[in-house]
């Protein structure tokens, strides 16, 4: 906890198993980390945010065809008007 201005975030780990989970890129673990800390941790709405996220998403996979509000509850449990 930093000097009487609440939480400062210094360090993340990436899962990088292949047994555990997809192989992601650079680019798409850091706009995941960015998006939990900023939207489920911070209560921030990271708009911006979410759709590099989506867009991500579908250059990383077969996910093309999915809709954003589908992508962004299979990546982090957020529903749609959230």
């Amino acid at each position: 906890m930093t000097s009487g201005r609440g939480w400062r975030i210094t360090t993340g780990i990436v899962e990088s198993d292949p047994e555990c989970c997809k192989p992601g890129t650079p680019e798409f673990d850091c706009l995941l980390a960015e998006l939990v800390i900023s939207n489920l941790t911070l209560n921030d709405d990271a708009l911006e945010l979410r759709e590099e996220f989506v867009e991500a998403a579908k250059r990383r996979s077969s996910w093309t065809d999915f809709r954003t509000d589908v992508i962004l509850h299979s990546a982090l449990g957020i529903r749609s008007g959230q």
